[in-house]
C-alpha cells in the first residue's frame, strides 16, 4: 500500500440517516495516485475529500525542523 496509517471515524447521514465509516487519512502528494487508485478499486463510489494541508504535527509524524533550538518533545510511555 502506502505505508500510511488511518483513522476510521464512525459517522451518520443527516438526510439518510445511514450509518457511515469515514477514513481518515495524511499523505504526501507524491502518494495521492495510488491513494486514489487504492480507493476506487475497494469502492468506486466513495466521496473524497482531497485538501492541501500546511502543517501537520503529532505523534507519528515527523517534526521539522529539528536540533538545539527545535528540541523534539518528549511523549509519555504508553501503559496498558
Amino acid at each position: 500500500m502506502v505505508g500510511r496509517g488511518v483513522t476510521y471515524i464512525s459517522g451518520e447521514g443527516c438526510f439518510t440517516h445511514r450509518h457511515r465509516e469515514l477514513v481518515f487519512v495524511v499523505i504526501k502528494l507524491t502518494q495521492l495516485a495510488k491513494v486514489r487508485s487504492i480507493v476506487r478499486e475497494i469502492d468506486p463510489s466513495a466521496f473524497m475529500i482531497i485538501s492541501d494541508v500546511n502543517d501537520v504535527f503529532g505523534r507519528g509524524f515527523t517534526l521539522k525542523p529539528s536540533g538545539p533550538n527545535f528540541p523534539r518533545p518528549k511523549f509519555p510511555e504508553k501503559h496498558e
